[in-house]
């Protein structure tokens, strides 16, 4: 009885077959990755968007008043710095993990890896963990205990669907997150809104009425960052979303 003889690719075939392969991996990727990175930008406004409850929650618990960026005096009486994070924690408005944003990658930096380890700790008073979490608190809605300024109170604040409460952000050397942002681009000794989202270019931001958005500088970290700062957030007399007025 006459045998069919085995089919066998070609060498050619095994070729094209790998090449039509690797083509279509070089074009899912891409399309992987920006999903990966979507999902990691939603996952940051979902815990900003739990910020803003726990602003309101408690503005409520505390006759409608802003919580302070800082607090000076310890309740054992002793003089060092607190920062609203841990008072934040401490009042159960929100857990630690709340504070860590799921879009931001490794710097590499000394103290990228230094505070990636502390945060595992618990948070106490004074622990710099607190301040240097990954979403900043606009510093002019709830100003310091020694700054002489007074506190302020929800209604008091104009427009709250564009005034900013809290932000992706980074400390003056963009290593690190920063529990306070300024109204104002410095590259030496601002902490600033920081572009975490979009491949560097986009950042998240809790509004006053506890909304949450998005803003979008041209160009690519630094850049982005500064072209951020010179357009959406712009802190114009009269127009700034930085102000209560």
């Amino acid at each position: 009885m006459k045998q069919t003889p085995a089919a066998h690719f070609t060498l050619i075939e095994l070729l094209i077959v790998i090449a039509i392969i690797a083509i279509l991996a070089g074009m899912l990727l891409p399309a992987l990755n920006s999903a990966r990175d979507k999902a990691r930008s939603i996952a940051c406004a979902s815990k900003l968007k739990q910020l803003g409850l726990a602003f309101h929650q408690y503005a409520d618990d505390s006759d409608g008043f802003m919580h302070r960026y800082r607090w000076e005096e310890d309740p054992a009486g002793n003089n060092n710095q607190g920062y609203w994070p841990f008072v934040l924690e401490q009042g159960k408005y929100v857990t630690v993990d709340l504070f860590w944003c799921p879009a931001r990658y490794p710097t590499g930096s000394a103290a990228d890896l230094y505070y990636r380890e502390w945060r595992k700790k618990p948070f106490k008073w004074s622990n710099w963990q607190s301040w240097f979490a990954e979403y900043g608190y606009n510093q002019v809605l709830g100003p310091t205990l020694t700054s002489g300024n007074p506190m302020k109170k929800v209604i008091q604040v104009k427009s709250p669907s564009r005034k900013i409460a809290y932000a992706d952000s980074a400390r003056y050397d963009r290593t690190v997150g920063a529990s306070l942002i300024h109204s104002y681009y410095n590259t030496t000794n601002a902490y600033v809104v920081w572009p975490v989202h979009g491949n560097l270019t986009q950042a998240n931001i809790t509004f006053v009425d506890g909304h949450v958005g998005n803003v979008t500088g041209a160009g690519r970290g630094e850049t982005a960052c500064q072209a951020i700062y010179n357009g959406p957030l712009k802190n114009t007399t009269g127009n700034s979303p930085w102000t209560i007025e």
